[in-house]
């Protein structure tokens, strides 16, 4: 089935009717964001729209249950985690009066906040910069992106590019189920016949998964983070493994600037950077450097 029905399901009439009375193509929507006694918001590709609907807890419960099939037990370990993947790997973030325990957060006792992330891949999209990740061999290489430049839907077909055509395995530390979307594990996008998953595994536990137990020629991870993850990337490369990685930052000057990464874009670590912008677009591609 195709994978935005399955969105589309879950989504109250009100809203969709909304939709529709603006003009809004739903293939080009990014996020709506629900908040409670609050007009509903769409994002698309190149606007925003406030609809003239208000969500309510009828509106919100709805929803949750509908994503949840009716069993918000089964999704506790998701909701901990402040969101829910659903068929279609699109999620859904929530928010609202968090229940915790030893510091943790262990549930929602009233979710009051959604943000629904439709999951968009685009097949191809890493073609362009493909011979510059394979001159001289694939290297460790680190994607470079502000928020919302497309850093993680590159990525995602660079696995797909690499795992289809360059007949490496591929283990992809898929955290939060943005890359490979996994519904009850399965992917629901296309990451190649060579790619297995971590699903919801933390990057710095998944990685030495990863080296234990996979044998992977490559790993990806989205979102490099903290020391815990730096460190976790510098074991498996001393293991053997190609990193291809993501990272917030606006230049290489400024991830170089991060104290916790200094030293990591070196020919010893990534040595290859991809710059990313949304000057002209998601997805503009900055420049292309060699260490």
């Amino acid at each position: 089935m195709d994978k935005l029905s399955q969105v589309l399901k879950i989504i109250p009439e009100s809203i969709l009717e909304n939709m529709r009375k603006y003009g809004i193509n739903f293939n080009d929507v990014q996020e709506i964001r629900i908040r409670i006694n609050q007009k509903v918001i769409v994002k698309c590709t190149e606007f925003e729209r406030v609809l003239n609907v208000v969500a309510d807890e009828k509106c919100i419960a709805r929803i949750i249950e509908l994503s949840s099939n009716y069993s918000l037990y089964a999704y506790e370990k998701e909701f901990k985690n402040g969101y829910i993947t659903i068929h279609g790997g699109h999620r859904i973030g929530i928010g609202g009066h968090a229940i915790e325990e030893n510091g943790h957060i262990k549930n929602f006792s009233a979710i009051t906040y959604l943000c629904i992330r439709i999951a968009h891949e685009i097949i191809g999209c890493s073609d362009k910069i493909m011979d510059f990740i394979r001159r001289d061999g694939i290297k460790h290489t680190l994607l470079v992106s502000p928020p919302g430049c497309g850093k993680t839907t590159l990525l995602r077909d660079i696995i797909r590019n690499i795992s289809d055509n360059d007949k490496y395995n591929v283990c992809l530390i898929d955290e939060r189920q943005e890359i490979a979307s996994c519904y009850r594990g399965i992917p629901q996008n296309n990451i190649g016949m060579r790619t297995d998953v971590l699903d919801c595994c933390n990057k710095s536990d998944g990685l030495a998964i990863a080296v234990r137990s996979m044998s992977p020629d490559i790993i990806a991870v989205d979102e490099i983070g903290g020391m815990e993850d730096v460190e976790a990337i510098k074991y498996s490369i001393a293991c053997g493994a190609v990193i291809i990685g993501t990272i917030h930052g606006t230049s290489v000057n400024d991830v170089k600037n991060k104290a916790h990464f200094k030293g990591l874009i070196s020919r010893d670590y990534f040595s290859k950077i991809i710059v990313l912008s949304k000057r002209a677009g998601r997805g503009t591609i900055e420049e292309c450097l060699s260490c």
